[in-house]
């Protein structure tokens, strides 16, 4: 049968409210690329001003140390490298960015020394590291800041008080005359060929250099 007017009606006022919606979406998404396309160019604007350059003036930079050996990092390696340089008589210095040294070993709570001993046999262990380790491992022990090694299956592991290592660190370089710059990063080099003859540093103080025999970098 012939369908009623008010069916009629109905079905014309939805197909008419489908069309409004559609038109309405239309438009939202043609805003929506527009704004797109805008921050498109903008970012491209952006990518555009940061590969320009500027020409900075000549400066010259004060030399403020000229030590036998300059040690680029406090953590570990260059605690050690640093104390045995001084303990071999050479002038040392050793710069540090972050506020102590120690590197991994203080700065983020690791807690146990690692590499230091290996399993014999189901009972006994063995030390496979000693010189400054050792001395390190005594300073800790007289600020009942170290515990025994401890095993797990394979690997051993030597616990440690962190906040107290960095103490240690500090009585350590001290007591060997290592000269300690920290809160110091170091930010390029000067070179003589394959020779680095000077260091270029800066903290709070400024822009320094620092002009050494030889440079070791323990920076990681």
């Amino acid at each position: 049968r012939a369908p009623s007017r008010a069916w009629a009606d109905r079905r014309a006022g939805r197909g008419a409210r489908l069309a409004v919606g559609l038109r309405t979406h239309r438009a939202a998404d043609l805003a929506r690329r527009g704004a797109d396309r805008t921050l498109s160019r903008a970012a491209g604007e952006r990518s555009r001003d940061v590969t320009r350059t500027i020409v900075e003036p000549e400066r010259r930079t004060p030399v403020i140390a000229e030590p036998d050996v300059l040690v680029v990092g406090g953590g570990a390696a260059g605690i050690a490298a640093a104390c045995a340089a001084a303990r071999g008589g050479a002038r040392t210095m050793l710069v540090e960015a972050w506020g102590c040294l120690g590197g991994t070993l203080t700065l983020v709570t690791l807690g146990g020394f690692c590499g230091t001993h290996m399993v014999v046999d189901d009972e006994r262990l063995g030390r496979v590291v000693g010189g400054l380790y050792l001395e390190l491992e005594d300073r800790l022990a007289a600020r009942d800041a170290l515990l025994p090694p401890r095993r797990h299956g394979r690997i051993l592991g030597v616990p440690y008080e962190s906040a107290s290592l960095k103490l240690v660190a500090d009585e350590m370089v001290a007591a060997h005359g290592v000269r300690v710059l920290l809160h110091t990063g170091a930010v390029a080099t000067q070179t003589d060929g394959a020779r680095v003859t000077a260091v270029i540093v800066e903290n709070k103080g400024g822009r320094a250099a620092i002009a050494p025999r030889v440079v070791i970098d323990a920076s990681g």
